[in-house]
């Protein structure tokens, strides 16, 4: 396993988190129709209940489906983790520029 892409999910939840504690005082902080509750309330979910249990699986030795996805490459479960937060990072940092206006 890369402990590149170890580093930038970590780096990533980091910085999500901290995005969120630096909007979560304006109400009106909203990406689309997600609050900011409802998108670390996602990120917490998308964690235990997706990615979780299948980087468990895969350090066990086990090979998990994951939808329509096959385990083709050992940081695979890793990379679809961290694009998902960069992708959700993108709507926070538009909110935290529109807040430092």
């Amino acid at each position: 396993m890369s402990y590149t892409i170890v580093d930038e999910l970590a780096a990533s939840q980091q910085l999500m988190a901290a995005m969120i504690r630096l909007s979560a005082d304006d109400n009106s902080a909203r990406v689309g129709a997600w609050s900011l509750r409802d998108i670390a309330a996602h990120l917490a979910a998308s964690e235990r209940e997706a990615f979780e249990p299948r980087i468990r699986a895969i350090a066990s030795g086990e090979n998990p489906k994951f939808g329509i996805y096959s385990n083709d490459d050992t940081d695979f479960y890793l990379q679809i983790a961290l694009d998902h937060d960069r992708d959700h990072l993108r709507g926070l940092e538009r909110i935290a520029s529109e807040l430092a206006r």
